[in-house]
């Protein structure tokens, strides 16, 4: 996709008839949008692209969005939309789904505690040796030296990135489960570790947050704290 030019790579992204994975690089490249530090795409454009996508059927509403989120964080997660906004427009439903059960820590819900808090990485940790089930899993699927990386993002995804309420449409599942696999793989575990890291960790989600309720309340007594919540 970096040998072509930009005419061709806009083509391909708004070329519905091409593979859905192909269509998503070809756009990724066309936007110019680089991953954090990274220097993978090179220059783009993205009004060039904005202009394709429209023309292809992608709704003027939902350029307009992509165009000032684009603005506000320039994030490739953004550019994906575009795709999407293809794909939506005759396919949808709306799912009322149930997440896990969580508990109040401190005020907070329990999902909160997860890899981007000090307290949700200490929780992981005993969750880790305290749990049997789940040190068996990561000691026959992952490295030892991964395993924590492994965890925690798959313990995100079984509590943490969940909603109640979701846009459905034609691929979003096979899509969904894709990207899910490919954060828990790039974390550490082997593509047939992926499964049984998930459902070990939900089939034993009420102890780690029994773990985290139990570090949280042991933090505000070391602060003092007679209330509210706390985030560590």
């Amino acid at each position: 996709m970096a040998a072509r030019t930009m005419e061709d790579r806009i083509a391909t992204a708004a070329d519905p008839a091409r593979d859905f994975y192909e269509r998503a690089v070809a756009a990724w490249f066309a936007s110019g949008v680089e991953w954090g530090r990274e220097r993978r795409v090179g220059g783009g454009d993205v009004l060039a692209l904005l202009r394709g996508m429209r023309d292809a059927g992608v709704p003027e509403r939902w350029c307009v969005t992509v165009r000032r989120a684009i603005k506000l964080a320039r994030e490739p997660l953004f550019v994906m939309l575009l795709l999407l906004g293809g794909e939506t427009v005759c396919t949808t439903q709306i799912r009322m789904t149930e997440p896990p059960e969580a508990k109040l820590c401190g005020g907070v819900p329990s999902y909160a505690y997860d890899k981007h808090t000090r307290l949700g990485l200490q929780a992981l940790k005993r969750f880790a040796k305290e749990n049997e089930a789940v040190a068996a899993v990561l000691n026959e699927h992952v490295a030892d030296f991964r395993g924590m990386a492994a965890l925690n993002i798959a313990a995100f995804y079984t509590d943490g990135a969940l909603v109640d309420v979701r846009l459905d449409w034609l691929r979003s599942d096979e899509i969904e489960q894709r990207g899910i696999c490919s954060d828990i793989m790039q974390a550490g575990a082997p593509p047939f570790g992926v499964a049984p890291l998930r459902e070990v960790i939900a089939s034993n989600l009420a102890h780690l947050n029994q773990i985290r309720a139990d570090l949280i309340q042991r933090a505000r007594k070391d602060r003092g704290d007679a209330g509210g919540p706390y985030l560590g």
